[in-house]
């Protein structure tokens, strides 16, 4: 049996579940490739429909039971289906970044892993769904799996890299952890646009980056074109990527990056999974 020393320097995973298939494919991904040094923290959250004067305390009590409840039914099965997890089950009142944010101030998680829905890859993860807001609002690194991806592996990353001043080096900590695990390699893709480029502030970014990837197997390739998202997407299906990797900014290229799939259709591969870390 694990001592409570063991257990309190153990990293933690939240894996959101809504105990739909796609939420079970997701903690398989995480299973897959953190193995069982972990402890993988299963959170459902609900929250009641505003029903009301007087309506509301019997709502949220009958949705907290059945949260509850359904976290036991999916401890059984996924207990059943990985013996060795080291699985603990939260129930949250609240949206579930929410939830994430109250986990991870008890249990200083490290990661959360969360299953997007449809078939739309990224449309489904940026636009009006749980995972979108789990992206934007986390203080944690996000590891968002598409409901269609089915391979584990996690061998060759591409990082879509703006070139800014990156603040903390170890916001590449949990990619430069998976790289090193898997022997992995990391392609650092910069789509820029000409015009508006500032090359000063890109040869800076470009070498505070060649540090911080100089321990492990990596190149760099330039793409010079004005639509990011196709730009990216294309390099992915043309190299068989394992994972997209991005840094959520207020700036121009996450605006980018992310912007013109609404209006120009989706050129990003929906069956690869999205790191996004945090600076």
């Amino acid at each position: 049996m694990q001592s409570e020393i063991d257990r309190a320097n153990m990293k933690r995973i939240i894996v959101p579940t809504d105990f739909s298939v796609n939420a079970r494919n997701a903690f398989n991904y995480a299973y897959s490739n953190y193995g069982t040094d972990v402890e993988y923290v299963l959170l459902n959250t609900y929250e009641a429909p505003n029903a009301g004067n007087g309506m509301l305390v019997s709502i949220d009590e009958i949705l907290e039971k059945e949260s509850i409840k359904g976290l036991k039914v999916e401890y059984g099965i996924l207990s059943e289906m990985y013996p060795d997890a080291n699985i603990v089950t939260e129930s949250v009142y609240g949206a579930v970044e929410d939830g994430i944010r109250r986990v991870n101030t008890k249990k200083e998680c490290h990661i959360v892993v969360i299953g997007t829905t449809g078939a739309t890859g990224l449309k489904g993860v940026f636009l009006g769904s749980n995972a979108e807001r789990v992206i934007r609002e986390s203080i944690l690194p996000v590891l968002a799996i598409p409901a269609e991806c089915h391979k584990v592996e996690m061998n060759k990353f591409v990082f879509a890299a703006d070139f800014k001043t990156i603040h903390h080096e170890s916001t590449f900590d949990p990619l430069l952890v998976f790289v090193n695990q898997h022997n992995g390699t990391v392609d650092i893709v910069h789509v820029h646009d000409p015009e508006l480029d500032d090359e000063q502030e890109h040869s800076l970014g470009r070498e505070q980056l060649r540090t911080i990837f100089s321990a492990v197997n990596y190149k760099v390739e330039e793409i010079p074109d004005d639509n990011v998202l196709e730009a990216v997407g294309e390099y992915i299906d043309k190299h068989e990527v394992d994972v997209l990797v991005v840094i959520p900014r207020k700036t121009s290229f996450f605006k980018r990056l992310f912007k013109k799939s609404i209006s120009k259709g989706l050129a990003y591969s929906s069956k690869v999974p999205l790191l996004t870390l945090k600076d």
